[in-house]
């Protein structure tokens, strides 16, 4: 049982192409979302059958884009428009699948479990690099209102991947904290359905020197690495073969 009230959170998903999957996970947001929220879908010119069947989705928030701004930039639109007594932000993906119906609810208590905790998620992407040591993955991000208002919002240097990364190292350095949540059967990522039909590859994010930006000092720990080593081994292997390419 939640043990705080129930308060709104902002839901913002960004679309693009993919309908079965959005259609999805549209639905499964309603059978399983018993906590107060609003929706808020920007769509980045999908084209008319997926805006069709978004004009068509009652009780929403639609902002219809008339090119493909990538992902942070149409995160940055929903946040415009979110209701002033919204207490979260939830950044969701459009190929997440919700499966309890306590799922918010867990998230909700565990951003709650400390005062300082400005983010929590089922996905976390580990690094080796202290002080964060990784950041909860924007797949399925929930974040305090009051973390993104002190922070201004999400950083769109890094349009598709990296932002975060960037929100996480930006609120640390105000003294925001993150906190996985490892509960994966909340929600399952189906991964990578939007970008698939543009090919869009992550673009490189230069860690240290963002950390250095938020006046963060960079260093790698035996127990980052080790962590690294068992919960994300295949991302560390890609950095080492980026930097011996």
């Amino acid at each position: 049982m939640n043990k705080h009230p129930l308060k709104k959170t902002a839901i913002i998903i960004v679309t693009y192409q993919a309908l079965p999957y959005v259609r999805q996970c549209i639905r499964s947001i309603r059978e399983h979302t018993k906590s107060p929220y609003e929706l808020i879908i920007i769509d980045n010119h999908s084209g008319p059958e997926v805006v069709s069947y978004l004009r068509s989705v009652p009780d929403i928030t639609l902002i219809e884009n008339q090119e493909n701004r990538l992902l942070t930039p149409g995160q940055n639109q929903g946040l415009e428009v979110i209701s002033d007594d919204a207490a979260y932000v939830l950044f969701l993906n459009p190929d997440i699948e919700v499966l309890r119906d306590d799922w918010l609810e867990q998230m909700i208590e565990r951003i709650e479990s400390g005062k300082k905790i400005g983010s929590t998620g089922p996905v976390c992407n580990y690094h080796p690099m202290a002080p964060l040591q990784g950041n909860i993955d924007m797949c399925c991000m929930l974040v305090r209102r009051e973390m993104l208002d002190a922070c201004g919002g999400l950083d769109e240097r890094y349009p598709w991947n990296g932002g975060g990364l960037a929100l996480t190292a930006k609120g640390w350095s105000l003294g925001w904290r993150y906190a996985h949540l490892r509960s994966p059967g909340i929600v399952i990522h189906h991964k990578a359905k939007s970008r698939s039909y543009k090919h869009i590859s992550n673009q490189p994010v230069d860690v240290k020197a963002l950390f250095l930006e938020n006046g963060l000092k960079p260093t790698w720990t035996l127990s980052g690495f080790c962590r690294q080593v068992f919960y994300r081994p295949e991302t560390l292997w890609n950095m080492i073969t980026r930097k011996s390419s």
